[in-house]
């Protein structure tokens, strides 16, 4: 229960939200200097001769930024999706038949998520945590997030009232 509450915490975006705006500042600075470079040395003010003498170390603490936003949870199946469209391939694929079936790699992680829940809820069957089903809810939409969407199982789950149900909707 600990470490899905620590989890849960990383998905703060505002954990993360001084270093992008640090990373915006650093980056407006970077711009300003590249256009500072193209004026004759002659025509620099002081300031402007400080800012670009700067740029060294502006690029320096730029690059130990992160880059991307941090997330501690993986791509949900509609970030997927988006992903793969953009590189130009359909996480679903036609049969001959003109039916669409799932692609084999993102069936075999929704497989592995499902198997996941089932043993937490097992688990939770066993040792009853002490928040009740509230929790034991949470912690299976967080294992089985893209398999509960893709089946839209994700309504039925959040309204169990006990840990069988919620383990049956599982095995659906």
């Amino acid at each position: 229960d600990g470490v899905m509450s620590a989890e849960g915490l990383l998905d703060n975006p505002a954990l993360f939200a001084p270093a992008f705006k640090e990373r915006r500042r650093l980056t407006k600075k970077l711009r300003q200097i590249t256009a500072l470079e193209t004026k004759e040395a002659a025509a620099l003010s002081e300031e402007e001769s400080l800012k670009l003498a700067s740029k060294a170390a502006n690029e320096h603490v730029l690059a130990r930024l992160p880059t991307t936003e941090v997330s501690s949870l993986p791509p949900t199946a509609t970030e997927k999706q988006t992903q793969q469209q953009q590189k130009g391939t359909s996480a679903t694929t036609t049969t001959t038949c003109g039916t669409e079936s799932k692609d084999p790699k993102q069936f075999e992680e929704e497989t592995a998520q499902i198997l996941l829940a089932l043993e937490y809820l097992d688990l939770a069957l066993l040792h009853p945590p002490v928040k009740g089903i509230a929790s034991v809810v949470f912690h299976t939409r967080r294992i089985c997030r893209d398999a509960l969407t893709s089946f839209q199982l994700m309504g039925d789950l959040i309204k169990c009232k006990d840990i069988k149900e919620a383990r049956a909707i599982v095995v659906k």
